[in-house]
């Protein structure tokens, strides 16, 4: 079974059986247009897209590095199987979402909080791949976020003779160099 499916199958299990879903199923188209949000008491904005079952469990997807809210996920067909609306966003700086110098992983909590708000989600799980897995975090919404998954995550920075470049591919090499010193 692929990781996605895996991942999927082991978020899917807070959701709860609705005998009503299958008179109210609609599927979401496989490609949109990013959609924006305003972060209030900033000057800048997050772009989303939303696939799979458009009455699915919520669960938010951290982009790796590079990365953006079009980045890979799973096909449409099985996040509809799954019962999962997944909302891509583009982190800051990322696709055409607004750069936010000085970021910290606890404003990716305030992002998702507010994207969350937006789109009238309570409760919701959060998935990460590669340098978008420690944004999965949910020590920060703990009474909004029902589970959470890492795929493929960074190595802690403290780690004793890490070779952060070893393997990792030029690109995200540059992007990691460049994200650093931003």
């Amino acid at each position: 079974m692929p990781v996605w499916s895996r991942t999927l199958v082991g978020l899917r299990r807070t959701l709860q059986s609705d005998p009503e879903r299958l008179r109210r199923i609609q599927v979401l188209p496989e490609f949109q247009t990013p959609q924006e949000v305003k972060i209030p008491g900033a000057d800048r904005i997050l772009t989303y897209e939303i696939s799979g079952d458009s009455h699915g469990f919520p669960i938010f997807l951290h982009h790796g590095m590079p990365g953006s809210s079009s980045g890979p996920r799973p096909r449409n067909a099985v996040l509809y199987r799954s019962s999962i609306k997944l909302v891509s966003y583009s982190r800051p700086g990322y696709g055409r979402s607004t750069r936010s110098p000085g970021r910290t992983v606890a404003d990716a909590a305030r992002d998702v909080a507010v994207l969350a708000d937006h789109l009238g989600f309570e409760k919701f799980a959060i998935m990460g791949r590669s340098g978008g897995g420690p944004l999965a975090c949910a020590a920060l919404l703990p009474d909004r976020v029902l589970r959470a998954a890492v795929l493929a995550s960074f190595a802690p920075a403290e780690a004793v003779d890490l070779d952060w470049d070893d393997e990792m591919v030029g690109s995200n090499c540059w992007a990691r160099r460049t994200r650093t010193r931003s």
